[in-house]
């Protein structure tokens, strides 16, 4: 018995008469009379139901469904488990998988609106500047986030010792946006008295969450955030372009957050996950599922956390945004 699954790297997007498949960077066409009961069928393939259970359930003949399935399958949307496969994932390959998605998911993130007009001189100062005061809050809470890891990672000494070494790297990292905010025009005061948006302290909670949870969990999550060296040259273009747009007068504002980069990648974070997984022998399918579907809540919330800033900063004075008291 056999047990088709959606590929993560597939998303669908439905129009009449026919629906589009698009998986990792390619785009697939598949023509169909009903669409919506498509779609619903491919939602219904996450490897828990045979062949024969999906097709009875969405009213398909045997030899129809089987067809689809190949058609599925030729294009990459789906994989197809079988009864013996083992219940376990190897560690490596979990990270492998996590690398294949995580280029689609940033691009989900980093392509909506707010970045463009972010990299285009598009938004106000304080929007500029929201950015900012939101990014120092949520790396302020790493001292939280990777005290909570640490501790979970106790049954592992070796993945132990990996999280205090992070936590020794990262603790006070929050430092770099802080001198950014006080070139910008901020005291240290206005900073710290600042209340950031309800979707960053959601990051913050989601990222505790998964720490308390599974230390795979978290790692997988950080791993989203952190740089790889294919980011590098896009990241350089990005701190080039808030360069040119947001300090005009050359006070430097920028800098520290190339610093703060460079650093990271001094300190090997690009292949975090690659490292946490090495500690561990197996992986249950379950649990490296459970990861994954972590980092891609995180992802969703990263999507509501720009909506929030783009609409919550754009149209407030830069001097109001000084004053400690306020919040929305």
């Amino acid at each position: 018995m056999s047990y088709p699954y959606l590929k993560y790297s597939s998303s669908i997007e439905e129009e009449p008469n026919l629906l589009k498949l698009f998986i990792d960077d390619s785009e697939v066409t598949i023509e169909t009379n009903e669409p919506e009961q498509l779609r619903k069928t491919m939602l219904c393939m996450d490897g828990t139901k045979s062949i024969h259970t999906l097709a009875a359930e969405n009213s398909y003949s045997q030899n129809d469904f089987e067809s689809l399935l190949s058609q599925l399958k030729s294009v990459g949307a789906i994989e197809i488990l079988d009864k013996n496969d083992t219940l376990t994932v190897e560690p490596q390959a979990f990270a492998k998988i996590c690398r294949q998605v995580f280029p689609q998911w940033k691009k989900d993130v980093f392509t909506l609106d707010f970045w463009h007009h972010l990299t285009s001189g598009q938004l106000s100062i304080s929007s500029f500047a929201g950015w900012m005061l939101e990014n120092f809050h949520f790396i302020e809470g790493a001292t939280k986030r990777l005290s909570l890891v640490t501790a979970t990672s106790n049954k592992n000494r070796k993945i132990r010792e990996l999280f205090s070494q992070h936590f020794i790297e990262e603790y006070n990292h929050q430092l770099f946006f802080l001198k950014a905010l006080q070139r910008l025009g901020f005291s240290k005061s206005q900073v710290l008295n600042h209340t950031p948006l309800p979707s960053t302290q959601a990051i913050i909670n989601h990222m505790r969450e998964s720490a308390r949870t599974d230390t795979i969990a978290y790692a997988a999550c950080s791993a989203f955030l952190e740089s790889t060296g294919g980011d590098r040259k896009d990241g350089m273009l990005f701190y080039d372009a808030l360069t040119k747009h947001y300090d005009k007068e050359q006070k430097g504002i920028i800098k520290p957050l190339v610093d703060h980069a460079f650093l990271d990648e001094e300190y090997g974070h690009n292949d975090w996950l690659e490292k946490v997984c090495s500690c561990v022998a197996v992986l249950d399918k379950e649990r490296s599922d459970e990861a994954l579907s972590a980092a891609q809540m995180l992802v969703e919330t990263l999507k509501m956390w720009t909506w929030d800033m783009s609409v919550h900063y754009e149209n407030i004075p830069f001097e109001e945004l000084t004053n400690a008291c306020r919040y929305r």
